[in-house]
C-alpha cells in the first residue's frame, strides 16, 4: 500500500430511530430502537426532567424562605 493512498471504509448503514409493525390483528406496534440517553431529543428531554423534579423546587423553597 502506498503511504498517500486513503483507506476506504464500508459505511454503516443507519438503522431507524422508531419501527413500526402492523401486527397479524391489524394492530400497529411501535419500537424504539435506541437508548434514548443517545439522542439529542432524549438528551434534552432528561435535562428537562432533572431541572422540573431537582433544580426548580431548590429554588422555589429558596425564595420562599427568604420572602418569610
Amino acid at each position: 500500500m502506498k503511504k498517500n493512498q486513503k483507506v476506504v471504509k464500508p459505511k454503516k448503514e443507519k438503522k431507524p430511530f422508531v419501527e413500526t409493525r402492523v401486527k397479524p390483528d391489524n394492530s400497529i406496534e411501535v419500537e424504539f430502537k435506541k437508548n434514548p440517553s443517545e439522542t439529542i431529543s432524549g438528551k434534552i428531554f432528561l435535562l428537562l426532567i432533572i431541572f422540573g423534579m431537582v433544580i426548580m423546587p431548590v429554588v422555589l423553597v429558596i425564595i420562599l424562605i427568604s420572602k418569610a
